[in-house]
């Protein structure tokens, strides 16, 4: 008899694994007003991970407008989020590629998450 998972049990929770970044503090609050809309944190990551990694063009126009409303944005705070191997693969990888750093990294996946239409 194969066991069937409860009610309210989340199967991904195997899957990922906690990681921590120093990020700039106003990606740190959008990433938390982003994932209301995508269910967690680390779901909004993985999601706009995926997105920057099936755009052609690197690096893509960041929006500055991010950066508006929060005090002190560029203060680097740390954030633990639990992500699935592959999107730690992805940031790391765009890191040391087109966006050289991986604050750059949640901004361009944060401009893609704001943005409504993506051609």
């Amino acid at each position: 008899m194969s066991e069937t998972p409860r009610f309210g049990v989340r199967l991904a929770d195997g899957n990922t694994e906690p990681k921590r970044y120093k990020l700039p503090r106003y990606a740190v609050e959008r990433i938390r007003e982003q994932a209301g809309a995508y269910g967690s944190q680390g779901r909004a990551i993985q999601i706009g991970m995926e997105l920057l990694s099936r755009i052609q063009y690197h690096p893509i126009p960041l929006n500055e407008s991010l950066k508006r409303g929060i005090e002190d944005p560029t203060e680097t705070v740390g954030a633990t989020y639990k992500l699935v191997p592959r999107t730690i693969e992805l940031i790391d990888k765009y890191a040391e590629g087109a966006y050289q750093t991986r604050g750059h990294v949640f901004e361009a996946l944060l401009t893609l998450l704001t943005r409504k239409f993506i051609a």
